[in-house]
């Protein structure tokens, strides 16, 4: 796979992509923010490349829990 830079924190740091409802991410482990990415050229089996799209939005789930108090531990 060809490295790529995460669209939030610019780190090459990105995990393989993965469709999810028909978009393709791949997950930053460094920032954990997920990147959105388009395939080109194919399939992803078929050694296609990546083009970054940019940071995905929040869905409204992440968004709650963005504001949920963190236990004391």
């Amino acid at each position: 796979m060809q490295e790529l830079d995460c669209a939030s924190c610019n780190s090459p740091t990105l995990k393989p992509p993965r469709l999810v409802g028909g978009v393709w991410y791949a997950l930053c482990v460094t920032c954990l923010f997920e990147t959105e990415i388009e395939l080109l050229d194919g399939g992803a089996g078929s050694g296609a490349g990546y083009r970054i799209k940019g940071v995905a939005g929040l869905s409204a789930q992440q968004e709650g829990d963005l504001r949920r108090p963190v236990a004391d531990i």
